[in-house]
């Protein structure tokens, strides 16, 4: 009884110590260099959205998008948003969400599924 009052305590003085931006912190975006240029790898990220999530906006000239995920019963709807940078000999893909956890890795996944989208590095 007193070691679970002490984790109660331990977690209030936490808690109250760093506020509720503990519980709200903002999202870590992931990102990852593609071997090919934005205009390709936009290409390819539309149809990975097309194809396995519900979009919301795709900006063609800003090569950005938001998508959402999720929303069955083991887990709630979820955004991702997208930007594409241009890195000279590569294209750079940021991805930021604020979810990723034990079940899920969203970022994780659009960077896989986008890799088969484009194939085979040349």
């Amino acid at each position: 009884m007193f070691k679970h009052s002490l984790s109660i305590v331990i977690a209030s003085a936490v808690l109250a110590a760093t506020g509720p931006s503990i519980l709200a912190a903002p999202p870590k975006p992931a990102t990852k260099v593609f071997p090919a240029s934005c205009d390709v790898v936009w290409t390819a990220a539309k149809a990975v959205v097309a194809s396995h999530y519900k979009a919301i906006t795709m900006a063609e000239h800003d090569h950005l998008g938001t998508f959402e995920i999720g929303n069955d019963i083991l887990t709630k709807r979820r955004s991702l948003s997208f930007t594409l940078t241009d890195e000279g000999a590569g294209c750079n893909v940021g991805i930021t969400g604020h979810f990723s956890g034990l079940m899920n890795n969203d970022k994780g996944d659009f960077f896989k599924r986008l890799e088969a989208e484009l194939g085979p590095a040349k």
